[in-house]
């Protein structure tokens, strides 16, 4: 196997990893809350991160994809990536934490608003690992990726579990997907 061919061969298997971490963490940590917590504190953490999900989509593929695909990378484009992506995600923080009344309001439930107070205030935090791991992909260096991503993903479940284990409910959860994004990407930017 050529040198490329063999690269892309450990890519995949590091990404199949990740994949099954994460998803063995994730479900973990699902099947022992769902056993704790109230259904309803799942409903309203899954209605506040669909806008967090589309606010990440933006943020996660603008200005990284462009760093994966350009065919050369300076300081200068590093540099534009980066803060692009900090202040994209600064603003769009900014305007779910505006909208978090109206939303919380026309879906029904109050408590979607704080949800949206913590999560929107903690997408600047996932932007810092943004355009890093767009290197890591770029280099095909996903043993690194798999290996934060992971421990991330960890980390957070066992936050979430051990605060829905003293009572903190709804928080929990929060604390579950803060914890594993800013976890992973402190990891993977330093």
């Amino acid at each position: 196997m050529s040198g490329v061919g063999a690269r892309s061969a450990r890519a995949a298997i590091w990404t199949l990893l990740e994949s099954a971490g994460v998803t063995f963490f994730s479900f973990g940590s699902f099947v022992v809350m769902a056993r704790i917590l109230d259904g309803r504190d799942f409903g309203v953490i899954a209605l506040a991160s669909v806008f967090i999900f589309f606010a990440n989509l933006l943020v996660g593929h603008t200005f990284s994809d462009a760093i994966v695909q350009k065919k050369e990378v300076d300081r200068a484009s590093l540099d534009t990536a980066f803060w692009g992506s900090i202040s994209s995600s600064l603003l769009l923080a900014l305007l779910l934490i505006a909208l978090a009344r109206p939303l919380s309001v026309a879906l029904g439930d109050v408590r979607i608003e704080g949800a949206l107070y913590v999560l929107a205030a903690a997408l600047p935090f996932g932007a810092v690992g943004n355009i890093s791991a767009s290197l890591y992909r770029r280099d095909l260096r996903f043993r690194p990726l798999a290996i934060y991503s992971v421990s991330g993903r960890a980390l957070g479940a066992a936050l979430g579990v051990g605060m829905a284990l003293s009572g903190a409910g709804l928080w929990s959860l929060l604390g579950q997907q803060i914890a594993g994004s800013v976890f992973a990407s402190i990891g993977i930017f330093a």
